[in-house]
């Protein structure tokens, strides 16, 4: 029996759909790429949809590498993400009309390839940010104005060279020259964040960092 939710088009392991395993056989799903890029398209695996249930793996060399829109919620129990590979996470809209895609892990990522994370958001305002991936740098804001807080001064401080790591969990102040009538796209590069983040805090002033 195939079952189908409300959209066919997503079809998840726990439905049962496209599942070639008896029930308590392997809970392992592999990203085959042969339809399009689309994560929610059960025809890109070859068992199903990941869920929080089933490891997702990420191959190197499939015609397409998946990518997670901004209306879809992704989940998957363990990510294995092939050297070479890459999964991008989407976003789009601004302010209230921002929509932003999300995967969500119950278990753990081995991310040996790339990770990007876009993210859309207004030009000529300031806006606090946080990497959402291990092994971004200031360069990736080349030609803006990005900042970070001096606790010992309390000021924030123009970041100049553009190897300066974008630390999990630290925020940064950025400000984008372009206009504001449209959406800018940042582009965060690198291994997505897994578990606790404990970025590096001080207090020898007011504590704010």
């Amino acid at each position: 029996l195939i079952q189908t939710g409300p959209d066919p088009t997503i079809q998840t392991c726990n439905l049962g759909v496209l599942h070639p395993y008896p029930a308590g056989g392997p809970t392992i799903t592999n990203w085959t790429g042969a339809v399009d890029t689309d994560w929610s398209n059960a025809g890109n695996w070859d068992a199903c949809v990941p869920d929080a249930t089933y490891d997702a793996i990420i191959p190197l060399g499939m015609p397409n590498d998946p990518v997670i829109f901004p209306t879809v919620t992704a989940d998957c129990k363990d990510i294995d993400i092939a050297d070479g590979a890459t999964l991008t996470v989407q976003s789009t809209g601004t302010g209230a009309g921002t929509q932003s895609g999300s995967l969500i892990t119950a278990g753990n990522i081995v991310n040996s390839g790339g990770g990007i994370y876009q993210r859309s958001y207004m030009g000529q305002q300031w806006h606090t940010i946080s990497a959402p991936v291990n092994g971004a740098l200031s360069g990736m804001f080349t030609g803006y104005l990005l900042q970070y807080l001096d606790e010992g001064t309390d000021m924030w401080v123009d970041i100049v060279p553009t190897t300066v790591p974008l630390i999990a969990g630290q925020g940064f102040a950025l400000w984008n020259n372009q206009a504001p009538g449209g959406a800018q796209m940042a582009n965060f590069m690198g291994t997505f964040n897994n578990g606790p983040v404990f970025p590096p805090v001080a207090f020898t002033t007011n504590g704010w960092n």
